[in-house]
């Protein structure tokens, strides 16, 4: 699987170049945006978004399902046990 640094080795141009085209951030000349593209579409390049996200320190939202039975007591026992060890921005619903 290619990488940033793939990618630039064979298009000739930095990995900072490479990256600033791939996230939209900071100037690319054309030329450099349609030949970094080819090599992107010769690798078949897609960005890791897992990589993007431990490199940037950020992340998107996160789901967690849980299967409950259709007993009162059953989700009573859930919301007692577990809602309050949530991080206070996360949301339930029911």
């Amino acid at each position: 699987m290619a990488n940033i640094r793939d990618i630039a080795k064979r298009s000739g141009y930095s990995a900072s170049t490479v990256s600033r085209f791939i996230n939209h951030s900071g100037y690319v000349s054309d030329t450099a945006q349609e030949e970094i593209q080819q090599v992107i579409d010769e690798f078949d390049y897609v960005p890791n978004a897992i990589a993007r996200d431990l490199s940037t320190g950020k992340r998107g939202p996160s789901v967690l399902w849980f299967r409950i039975q259709d007993t009162p007591s059953s989700l009573s026992c859930f919301m007692e046990s577990w809602i309050p060890l949530l991080p206070k921005d996360i949301t339930c619903s029911f």
